[in-house]
């Protein structure tokens, strides 16, 4: 069964407790640096660190730290081949290796957790964010100019890899993409909805069928008469009192059948549509957008 440790109290000031003041098994505080000593097996006296835990080496057990508060930090584990279970309320510098200042992220809450702003386009402070200002100056905007700078704007935006990353353009995001420059960190386009214009439809015609033959019918082998009538008396120098009226019947050339060209003058089909712009909009979840502002 497990020994019973004995608490030993001291109260002589500066005292730093020594192997021959304890018992096996006897704790001692140090009331000089707060210190805890425990008397081992072997006789000697084994220093307990209860001040800020920097380095926990070389262990093959279970290492659990549960602390209310650490004001230092754990800065490395090393060594370890069992668990090391850690139960911190707050340790920032945690936080901070973590997440790059700057960092945005998509969040399915309503409201930013501490050290996180939502992105709509909103004025902060330069002094009490400096280290986010530090990170993207005022890449979104410039804010006042002096006291204030602009976070990115991300309401009802989707987010796109800048196109030059790296130092080369992959041409996938131009200024023809909805007037947005993708070689520009913060540039911003693109609409919710789009008008065709002409210019922008596929090259194209219409087919125009009239349903009947283009010729008039053919008459036939025909020829047609028509009767004209004379008037005329010889003359022989008297007065004349009345003409003998003659009438003649004549006949045209005959002409075989055939038919007569129509010429259409050219038209436009009727219109259809109504022009109205189209929805421009990809399959879509919304949520909030956040930066890491930092501590």
């Amino acid at each position: 069964m497990p020994n019973t440790i004995r608490l030993k109290r001291s109260a002589t000031a500066g005292k730093v407790p020594l192997a021959s003041d304890l018992q096996l098994g006897e704790l001692a505080v140090n009331t000089n640096d707060g210190k805890l000593y425990l008397k081992k097996d072997d006789g000697a006296a084994s220093i307990l660190e209860v001040g800020p835990v920097t380095s926990v080496a070389g262990r093959t057990g279970a290492v659990t730290l549960a602390v209310a508060d650490i004001a230092g930090s754990v800065t490395s584990v090393a060594g370890r081949t069992g668990a090391v279970a850690l139960a911190i309320a707050d340790v920032a510098d945690l936080a901070a290796s973590l997440t790059p200042i700057g960092a945005v992220i998509p969040y399915a809450g309503l409201s930013a957790p501490p050290r996180w702003l939502f992105c709509f386009g909103q004025n902060v402070s330069r002094t009490t964010y400096a280290a986010l200002f530090a990170a993207i100056s005022t890449t979104y905007g410039a804010g006042d100019g002096t006291t204030t700078f602009t976070l990115p704007d991300l309401r009802g935006r989707v987010v796109a890899g800048q196109d030059d990353m790296g130092g080369a353009s992959a041409n996938r995001l131009t200024g023809q993409s909805g007037g947005v420059d993708g070689d520009l960190l913060g540039s911003a386009g693109g609409a919710e909805t789009h008008t065709l214009t002409e210019a922008q439809l596929a090259t194209h015609d219409h087919l125009v069928d009239m349903g009947v033959p283009i010729n008039t019918g053919s008459g036939g082998s025909h020829s047609h008469s028509f009767v004209y009538g004379q008037r005329a008396k010889s003359g022989d120098g008297q007065e004349v009192s009345d003409l003998t009226h003659t009438g003649y019947t004549e006949t045209t050339s005959t002409v075989g059948s055939h038919t007569h060209t129509v010429d259409i003058p050219a038209f436009n089909s009727g219109n259809a549509g109504s022009g109205s712009p189209h929805n421009n909009v990809q399959p879509t979840l919304v949520l909030n957008y956040m930066i890491y502002a930092g501590a």
